[in-house]
């Protein structure tokens, strides 16, 4: 309709522009707008014909391998072998002159040890060999017949034992019993 369009256009005509401020951009932020662009699209940036890295690689690897290839080669010379016969046999003189070094210092050790029990022995040889003071007066020793122990007999057990219980009943029965026990 017409009058839909006239409305329109009168709300256009009054409404009043505000003055647009525009955001500060930040100076910690180095990105130019470009750069802020391709991100919100999200596209990503990269060399052209690098087909992701693959080739450098190979390239790579081709070298490395050449490279072995070449060292090997150089390695296969009879003055390097010499080089690394003589280093093989310095190492195992001083392997063997490591052992040589453990085993002494066992022996030592055994040694040590053998001397401590020597001692021993000696000092419980000449223990043995004195005499105890009166021992040959005595005569041999002859194991003592062990005491077998009686228990002593106990005393009789008394019957006013019974009576304690009844003690306020009856005293003079208690008393009685008493002087009985103590005449025996």
């Amino acid at each position: 309709m017409p009058m839909g369009k006239k409305l329109l256009g009168k709300l256009k005509r009054n409404k009043v522009e505000e003055p647009q401020v525009e955001p500060e951009e930040d100076l910690g932020d180095a990105m130019s707008t470009q750069e802020k662009d391709d991100v919100k699209v999200g596209k990503k940036r990269a060399p052209k014909n690098n087909m992701g890295g693959k080739k450098r690689l190979r390239s790579k690897l081709g070298n490395v391998g050449k490279h072995q290839k070449r060292v090997r080669s150089k390695e296969n010379t009879p003055e390097r072998k010499l080089e690394k016969l003589e280093k093989l046999e310095l190492q195992l003189t001083l392997k063997r002159s490591r052992e040589e070094q453990k085993r002494a210092k066992k022996d030592k050790k055994l040694e040590r040890k053998a001397l401590k029990i020597q001692k021993k022995l000696e000092a419980l040889r000449s223990i043995k060999e004195k005499p105890h003071q009166g021992s040959e007066a005595q005569g041999p020793k002859v194991p003592r017949a062990r005491k077998i122990r009686v228990p002593a007999p106990r005393p009789p057990r008394l019957p006013y034992l019974a009576l304690v219980a009844n003690l306020h009943k009856a005293p003079k029965a208690l008393r009685d019993m008493r002087a009985a026990a103590s005449r025996r």
